[in-house]
Parts: structure tokens; C-alpha cells; sequence
């Protein structure tokens, strides 16, 4: 299965994104049962905020995490999502569309692997909702992401992972492998084929919390949502 994912990340797993852009949205919601919204206000709850806090949203896809912050602190000195995808780029722009001109909202295509303190702005919160598993070296990103971030700020991951329990484990698998393709055969079955697999190939979260605790992260959480089929992951930077 590692095999599989490290062809398609090599194939460029945004192209793949490029392709189901417009429905990007609607199968967050299938992935997630309709959670993924409430789950990013959850988050939202975790944000370091200050008078200058800058937050950067990586993998940002079309916006919603972004969305979701600003309704819950309009007061951000600059918000910037990033994606390679430019067709996702694309619909959050058109979603901000009546913010970007009164508001610092910036969206820009970029490879987050190649932010570097010397070109970039330093961070009160860096959030990467459902992306951090496209990562191929999860430690180096992490440690390129904690370069950026100002001392106290945080970052806020939300990601899927196999429940611990066995019940809810069987049907979670069973749900991404027989229910899922239902949905994903009137949109592309290689997508779901990528999405799924990945999912599974992820890391549980008691490794990717040891992560967060190697390249020195402190404070670490880890909150359990959806019987431990979706994770989320907060650090801090002293």
C-alpha cells in the first residue's frame, strides 16, 4: 500500500486535485459524514490570538478551514492559504472574493516543502486540515513549519486515521472500501482509490504525536473525534 501512495505522490497527487476540484467540497463531506465543518470550528477554538496574529493555512484546498477561522476572528493581521492545486486556489479566491480587497487574505500557489524564514512572514498559527498525510517526509515538514512560527505559536493539524477500537475500526474500513466507491464511481474511482488508501497508510496517532515531540513541539494534545476516525493535533513552539 505504501508502494501505491509513494506512485501517486510521485505521479503529483495535485493533478489528481486538479481533477476533482469542484467537487473538493462535497466529498469532504462524505469523507466526513458532515463533521469536517463543525470540526474546523473546533479547532478554530485552539488558535493563538493576538493583535498581530498571522495565520497560514497549508494544503488550504478551497478555503473552508479559512472560512471557518475568519468568521470565528475576523481581527487576523494576514491570513494566507497555500495549495499547489491551482484549480483549488482558484474557487477560494472566488469565494473571498468580497473579502480579498477590505480583508489580508491572501491565497497563493506554492509548495509549502520550500517556505524558508528568509521570504516568508512569521506565524501566530499554522493549521493543515486533512492534508498532512499527501506528506511524504511528515519530520521534515514539520520541523520546515516550526522554523516560521513565532515562540508560542501553534500548530493545528486535523487528519483521518484508523480508530484503535476494532468495532468502529471494522466499520470505518468498511465504509471508505465499500460505501465510499458508491459515491466516488460518479466522480473519479482513482481519486477515491488515492484518498482511501492513504487513510489507511497513515500513521496512527500515537507515532505521528511522537513526531510532533521530536522536532520539539511542546504542549502537546492529541482530541479524538468520530470514535478516533478523525484526529486532531495541537503543539506549541517555546
Amino acid at each position: 500500500m505504501k508502494i501505491f501512495i509513494k506512485k501517486i505522490y510521485n505521479k503529483s497527487i495535485f493533478k489528481l486535485f486538479n481533477v476533482i476540484f469542484y467537487f473538493y467540497d462535497f466529498i469532504n463531506r462524505i469523507l466526513t459524514l458532515g463533521l469536517d465543518f463543525f470540526l474546523r470550528k473546533k479547532v478554530s477554538n485552539f488558535l493563538f490570538y493576538s493583535s498581530s496574529t498571522n495565520l497560514l493555512d497549508l494544503a488550504c484546498g478551497t478555503s473552508d478551514s479559512i472560512y471557518c477561522f475568519f468568521n470565528s476572528f475576523s481581527s487576523f493581521k494576514n491570513i494566507i492559504g497555500i495549495d499547489l492545486s491551482k484549480n483549488m486556489i482558484f474557487i477560494s479566491k472566488i469565494k473571498f472574493y468580497k473579502l480579498l480587497n477590505f480583508y489580508n487574505v491572501y491565497f497563493k500557489i506554492f509548495n509549502f516543502l520550500k517556505l524558508k524564514k528568509t521570504n516568508i512572514l512569521f506565524f501566530s498559527n499554522i493549521t493543515i486540515m486533512f492534508g498532512i498525510r499527501n506528506i511524504l517526509n511528515i519530520t521534515k515538514s514539520l520541523l520546515c513549519f516550526r522554523s516560521i512560527l513565532i515562540k508560542k505559536g501553534r500548530i493545528l493539524i486535523l487528519e483521518f486515521s484508523l480508530p484503535s477500537i476494532l468495532i468502529f475500526r471494522f466499520f470505518f474500513i468498511f465504509y471508505i472500501r465499500v460505501v465510499m466507491p458508491f459515491f466516488f464511481s460518479f466522480f473519479s474511482y482513482f481519486s477515491y482509490l488515492y484518498l482511501s488508501r492513504s487513510i489507511e497508510s497513515f500513521c496512527n496517532e500515537n507515532k505521528f504525536l511522537f513526531l510532533y515531540k521530536k522536532v520539539n513541539f511542546s504542549n502537546c494534545f492529541l482530541k479524538k473525534f468520530a470514535f478516533g476516525s478523525i484526529n486532531f493535533y495541537l503543539g506549541v513552539k517555546f
